[in-house]
Parts: C-alpha cells; structure tokens; sequence
C-alpha cells in the first residue's frame, strides 16, 4: 500500500508529493502492533503522534493519515468556464461523520469539491449553493426548506441536489431513506425518506437533477453491513421520482457504493468530477451517465472485486434526459 502526502519545502524542493510506502502490519496477542523497519511511520505511531495514542494503528492510517494525502487530479485546476447559471439553486448535503454508525470515508471531500464545480465551472453564484457537512436530520430538512424558498422567491428555473453519506432500507416497507449524522441505520424512522427528498422537489415544479452517492442495501462505502445482523444485503425497491426529476444513482439492487481510495473521493462522484472538468462542464446528462457507468463499473472491479453500476430513473414526464445538462 502506498499514500501520497503533501509534500514541504524542507522534504522537497520541487513541490512534487513525497510517496510512502507502507509495511506489512501484524498483529501479536497482546495487541502490540509490529511495522515493517523501514515504514517511516512507525516512529509516529509509536511516538502517539497526531493522535495515534487514541486509535488503532488500521484506524489511525485510515481516519488520520490518509487525509494528509495530496489532492485528487480533479480537487485542483478546476476549470472556470464563464458560465452564468444565475437561476441555478444547489443543495449538497455531505454526511461523513456519524454519531452511532460507521463513517464515509471521503464523503465531506465529495461535498466540498462538487459544491466548488458548481459555482466555478458550472457558473452557479456562490449564493445559491448550499454545501451542508454532517447535517442532522432537522438540518436536512431545514436545508430543503431553503431551497423550498428560493425556487418560491428568486424565480429559479433549475435544481442540483447532490448527497454523500449512507443510505438505508426500511426492511419491512423496502424504502429507501438517507440517513442524518444523528440517524440510526436499524431504525428508518430516523432516516429521510427518499420518497419525502421527491415529493418536495417535484412540488417545486423545474427541471431537477438528483446525484446520490450512497447506496441503500444496508451496506456501507466498505461493504459491511449497517442494518442486517445477518449479514445479507436488502434489496430495497426503486422510489421512481415524479415530475421534472431525473436521479443518477451510485449504484443499484444489493450493490455498494465504494470509495476510491486513490483519489479520496466516492467512486461515482469521482467520475461526476472527472467528466464535468474535462468537458469544463458542457456535457449533457446522457454523455455524464455513460462516461461514469462505464468507468465506475471497470474501476470497482479492479479495485474492490466487486460490482458496482450506477444507474438513472428519470420521471415519466422528463422527455429525453440524456440531453439535459446540469
């Protein structure tokens, strides 16, 4: 295994990043962690550095030290393109750090870095967007109501709702719901109800797009299970959107949606990013959706020896949405 860190004038007077290679890691009864000799973070560990004293080696490489790591190819040289897409109104929630479950790994990096593609290469004024990090659920809802308003009061003609974070089953109904930093995965009722996130967007009435990195099989981006204690992932039904709507989803049935691991994002909203920076966001939902199945689908293979498709539902209403743009 290898990270990339941020590299210092003192450490290296290019600027290029450092690369670190990690050792095999073991483990002996007495829960003493050994590291290969020439891992130059053993020293930190052991020293209790950045707050390893309180962690679990795997633990602190992971939530620590993976997030010194430089930036993904598509976190720098965003692309400003000029556009002005003043009546464009983006909601983004981000949800990575849960009270009582797991966290996503990378899901705050999704938010931040998508919410900074809409306003510089899709020409959405800063106003208008809202990126939402760890939202509970009144938050969530709050954050809806806000966008309730301002499709109401500032004549906007187009919506961008974006989630990173968990999603859940209802296991009895087959629901779908996204879950809120305060949620519990085995208790829906304190999730947000997808169909509840449709119903208030259709009533607003104009072209919608909804991107959700999540998955809602009751896995999490690692693939181990939120909700069932046995272990068997829930096929949950699709909640078909009504209206203006179209949704592009990370993955589909009892599948997971995976993080990257190399670029520190989701794997879905990494090939979003990656397509809108190459084509400096001039791209129709159509080419985007094709561009990120195929990708997503080869890379998760590769790297997770899993499946993982991402899929479109688009409203009965919506006449051809492979020519929409964002």
């Amino acid at each position: 295994m290898k990270y990339y860190y941020k590299s210092n004038s003192d450490d290296n007077e290019s600027g290029l990043p450092r690369v670190i290679h990690l050792g095999e890691v073991s483990y002996s009864g007495n829960g003493e962690v050994s590291v290969e000799a020439d891992n130059p973070l053993k020293r930190l560990y052991g020293e209790g550095a950045l707050g390893a004293k309180d962690l679990k080696y795997e633990d602190w490489i992971e939530k620590v030290v993976s997030k010194l790591a430089v930036d993904s190819d598509v976190d720098v040289s965003i692309p400003n393109s000029g556009k002005k897409n003043e009546r464009t109104f983006v909601l983004i929630i981000a949800n990575e750090n849960y009270e009582y479950e797991q966290y996503v790994p990378y899901a705050e990096n999704d938010g931040v870095i998508f919410g900074k593609y809409c306003t510089e290469t899709l020409g959405v004024p800063e106003k208008n967007v809202h990126v939402v990090i760890d939202a509970s659920l009144n938050k969530m809802r709050y954050e809806l109501d806000w966008l309730k308003q301002q499709i109401e009061t500032q004549n906007g003609n187009n919506i961008i709702f974006y989630y990173s974070g968990h999603g859940i089953p209802d296991e009895k109904q087959l629901t779908s719901y996204l879950l809120p930093i305060d949620g519990f995965a085995k208790s829906a009722s304190t999730g947000l109800s997808l169909n509840d996130v449709y119903r208030t967007l259709n009533g607003l009435n104009v072209p919608t797009t909804v991107l959700l990195d999540a998955c809602f099989s009751g896995a999490n981006r690692k693939g181990d299970m939120l909700v069932s204690s046995r272990g068997v992932a829930i096929k949950a039904r699709n909640v078909k959107p009504q209206g203006k709507i179209v949704v592009l989803s990370a993955c589909q049935g009892t599948e997971t949606a995976y993080p990257y691991e190399e670029q520190k994002h989701g794997l879905f909203t990494y090939f979003i990013l990656k397509k809108i920076k190459e084509t400096s966001g001039n791209v129709t939902l159509g080419s985007l959706f094709d561009f990120v199945k195929k990708n997503v689908s080869n890379i998760s293979v590769i790297e997770n020896q899993k499946i993982q498709t991402p899929s479109v539902i688009a409203s009965d209403q919506v006449e051809n949405w492979r020519s929409k743009k964002l």
